[in-house]
């Protein structure tokens, strides 16, 4: 196409022969091209691109970005994070593959690496958990989009909302477990000592136990566990009479 405004129409039709039609306008402008003088680096879309500097390593493997692109980044502070933020690209910017960001921390207390992850700032500032390690100075996390990242120590325990003790109409127990940050990777039910099947909904949170055995009328003593992701856990104990 030469530069200068074009007229787009664009007509979906289904299997039933029923049509939508959409018409817009748009300019293509020819001025800005990426070349090789550009500050930045350029990414290949069709090739293996590797980036690193003293403050964080990023790779994306061949074929992951639709089109050629130039690579920009930024690093700043922001009081409301303990880290520096590493913005890489643009959020808008798609991946069809699996990027690896190293995030270079210098040392850091042994019994806090494990708690020591990579999270990506939300639009709201809110944290969103990366898949993530602590490995020789430096937090190695396998992230799905670009944006604003930094690195977050996870020390927040799991919380457990007894909804329902005991409830005798469906002979059953709920409870609420959540995670503020890495998620729930593990839980543990026992009554009177012996491990029980406990059903966990991702959705509603909700943890529920349907009892099967007869009911024999007397005290028992119920234990839940809860370990997220980063090694934090939670428990609680308490008695109900089935």
């Amino acid at each position: 196409l030469n530069a200068g405004e074009h007229n787009l129409k664009i007509i979906v039709s289904d299997s039933y022969n029923n049509t939508s039609e959409l018409s817009l306008k748009f300019i293509l402008d020819k001025t800005k091209k990426i070349t090789k003088e550009n500050k930045h680096q350029i990414i290949n879309s069709e090739r293996i691109f590797n980036f690193n500097n003293s403050e964080f390593e990023i790779y994306i493997p061949s074929f992951s970005l639709y089109d050629d692109t130039d690579f920009i980044y930024k690093s700043y502070t922001d009081s409301r994070y303990e880290y520096p933020i590493i913005e890489i690209l643009s959020h808008t910017i798609p991946t069809q593959k699996t990027c690896l960001l190293s995030i270079i921390t210098g040392d850091i207390k042994k019994n806090m690496r494990a708690k020591t992850v990579i999270t990506k700032i939300n639009k709201d500032s809110t944290l969103k958990y990366i898949n993530s390690e602590w490995q020789d100075g430096k937090i190695i996390g396998k992230i799905k989009e670009f944006g604003k990242f930094t690195v977050s120590i996870d020390t927040i325990k799991p919380q457990i909302k007894i909804n329902n003790p005991y409830d005798k109409e469906c002979d059953c127990m709920s409870l609420e477990i959540s995670d503020e940050l890495s998620g729930i990777k593990s839980y543990r039910g026992e009554i009177n000592n012996e491990w029980v099947l406990m059903e966990y909904d991702y959705k509603t949170k909700l943890l529920t136990h349907t009892f099967k055995k007869m009911k024999q009328n007397k005290k028992q003593n119920f234990k839940l566990l809860v370990i997220d992701k980063s090694g934090n856990s939670q428990e609680i104990v308490y008695d109900f009479i089935r």
